[in-house]
């Protein structure tokens, strides 16, 4: 998951993936049991809870900075159909802790991003109407050409 846009992120996404690791402390064996549902899904093997919560943190920032493409933007969406995922199938003691965690970033990212209306991401991927509402969504600088 960790993208071009990662090196922009600088320091933060270190210290973010500390706070998120942190907030993860007391809760190991349930973030493990995701993880590793998670993994004998579609999902790959370096996916960790950390890590996504981190991306999907970091994505506004990179966003706002322009320093992205189009693929690691969908990466970043494909995190997001992760924690998702955990929300709806994971421990209520997990999804207590992340889910704050989540909330506050997609506020951030909604902030940061305008509804797709030209359809820019499904001129490119698929995207259903079961998808996130992530989906439906894109940054307000234009993404680079390819």
């Amino acid at each position: 998951m960790r993208h071009a846009g990662t090196v922009e992120r600088g320091g933060e996404y270190g210290a973010t993936d500390r706070m998120h690791a942190a907030a993860l402390a007391e809760v190991q064996d349930e973030a493990a049991a995701a993880e590793t549902r998670l993994k004998q899904g579609s999902w790959a093997d370096h996916i960790t809870i950390v890590k996504l919560l981190t991306n999907w943190s970091l994505l506004p920032v990179t966003v706002a900075t322009g320093h992205w493409d189009l693929d690691d933007y969908v990466n970043d969406l494909f995190g997001r159909d992760a924690l998702q995922e955990i929300l709806e199938h994971d421990s209520a003691v997990l999804v207590e802790r992340i889910a704050p965690i989540i909330e506050k970033a997609d506020d951030v990212f909604r902030a940061e991003t305008t509804t797709d209306v030209h359809g820019v991401i499904a001129s490119e991927f698929r995207v259903d109407t079961h998808d996130g509402w992530w989906w439906q969504r894109v940054p307000t600088i234009p993404f680079p050409s390819y």
